[in-house]
C-alpha cells in the first residue's frame, strides 16, 4: 500500500474542521503552501512543520511521515491494555478487588476511548 501524505494531512484537517488558512496560520505557512502539500507538490515538509501538525491534529509526528498508522498506534496501546489486565494477578479498585467482569468492563471502557 502506497502512503499518501498529502491525502492523510488532507482527511486530517478536514476531519478536525479547520480551514486551510486557519492550518496554514496556525503553522506558519500561506494556505497555498497547505494546499501544495495537501496535493503532494511540495513533499519535503520541513520538520517544524511536521510537528505542529502533528499537535494541530493530535496524531504523532511518525504518523504524519508514514512511519505508523493511526491504527497501529491504537492497536499497541489496546495490546499493552490486554497485557496489563491478563496478567494482573491482583488489582484493585479503592481498596476492593476486581473481578473478572470489572477487569472486561475496564478493557472495554479503554478500548472505546482508544479508538475514538
Amino acid at each position: 500500500m502506497n502512503f499518501n501524505r498529502g491525502e492523510l494531512l488532507k482527511d486530517l484537517r478536514i476531519k478536525k474542521g479547520f480551514t486551510l488558512e486557519e492550518v496554514g496560520v496556525y503553522i506558519g505557512v500561506t494556505k497555498q503552501t497547505l494546499f501544495k502539500y495537501e496535493n503532494n507538490i511540495i513533499t519535503n515538509i520541513p520538520s517544524d512543520k511536521i510537528e505542529s501538525l502533528s499537535r494541530l491534529y493530535g496524531v504523532s509526528p511518525s504518523v504524519i511521515m508514514g512511519w505508523e498508522s493511526p491504527s497501529t498506534k491504537i492497536k499497541k496501546h489496546v495490546v499493552e491494555i490486554e497485557d496489563i489486565l491478563s496478567s494482573a494477578t491482583y488489582m484493585t479498585y479503592g481498596g476492593k478487588e476486581l473481578s473478572d467482569k470489572e477487569k472486561k468492563q475496564i478493557r472495554n471502557i479503554l478500548k472505546t476511548i482508544l479508538e475514538e
